[in-house]
């Protein structure tokens, strides 16, 4: 019975847990630490692309983008990404220290879900890192898309 009990409180904490990130597109941020997201697609498309905002905690962010696109070069599109219904432990990607030594990451106190690019070229999330915006409407094509890509001559 004790063990049934806990089975189910643990079942309610991953499923509140897992209610964050961008569920009005599909895509939930999981996962039980700051340190350990994991990126859950209940989507109807695979993700090829997503950025996670760590939080300072003093009113700094840094952004950890992971992108799969050079994956495309060699492998067919069915392939690449996290597929729906997939989940995905993020890993950071981090090759610098700050002068303490420490990731960026590690001292942050929350993460959140800022932007993810579908295999149909949607961009969802508000994008607030200007990860995906310049590449997104340099390549959807698609009107109304406010972006500023520099002086290009």
């Amino acid at each position: 019975m004790i063990q049934r009990l806990v089975s189910f409180v643990l079942l309610l904490a991953s499923v509140a847990m897992a209610q964050t990130g961008l569920p009005q597109a599909g895509v939930l941020l999981g996962g039980t630490t700051v340190t350990s997201p994991i990126i859950i697609n209940n989507s109807g498309h695979r993700i090829l692309a997503y950025t996670l905002l760590f939080d300072l905690g003093n009113g700094a962010s840094y952004p950890s983008v992971f992108a799969m696109l050079g994956q495309l070069r060699k492998l067919p599109i069915s392939s690449v990404g996290i597929a729906p219904g997939a989940s995905f432990p993020h890993r950071s990607n981090v090759q610098f220290r700050d002068a303490s030594g420490q990731s960026p990451t590690a001292r942050a106190t929350a993460v959140a879900l800022d932007s993810v690019l579908f295999d149909d070229g949607t961009l969802v999330g508000p994008d607030k890192a200007g990860s995906f915006r310049p590449t997104h409407c340099r390549h959807s094509g698609r009107e109304g898309c406010s972006c500023n890509l520099g002086n290009r001559k």
